[in-house]
């Protein structure tokens, strides 16, 4: 599946908001997942990412460039069940769900 969001300002004022092109793959996973980032920012930003259980607890933080950008990140030893991205960026954050089985 491949998620499409705007990140959303934490600044006061007049901001830009880039949009960022994150692909995770697959979803449900149960091994691995393929996380790729392609945005407006240039390569040398760097989009922080957190996965968090259902409880709020989190139990994957990585980092990846926001252009171009890619990581494997093995999810086997996780606890099936429905888990949530959070994607932070200097602009801002955006989060969605993946479902590890």
């Amino acid at each position: 599946m491949t998620q499409q969001f705007s990140v959303v300002p934490t600044a006061v004022g007049q901001v830009a908001v880039p949009t960022y092109h994150i692909s995770v793959l697959p979803n449900p996973a149960s091994e691995v997942l393929h996380l790729e980032a392609v945005g407006a920012l240039s390569s040398s930003h760097e989009l922080q990412f957190s996965l968090y259980d259902a409880t709020g607890r989190a139990v994957r933080r990585l980092a990846l460039r926001a252009n171009g950008g890619s990581v494997r990140l093995d999810v086997a030893d996780l606890p099936q069940g429905l888990y949530f991205w959070t994607c932070y960026s200097p602009d801002g954050a955006a989060k969605w769900a993946v479902v590890i089985k």
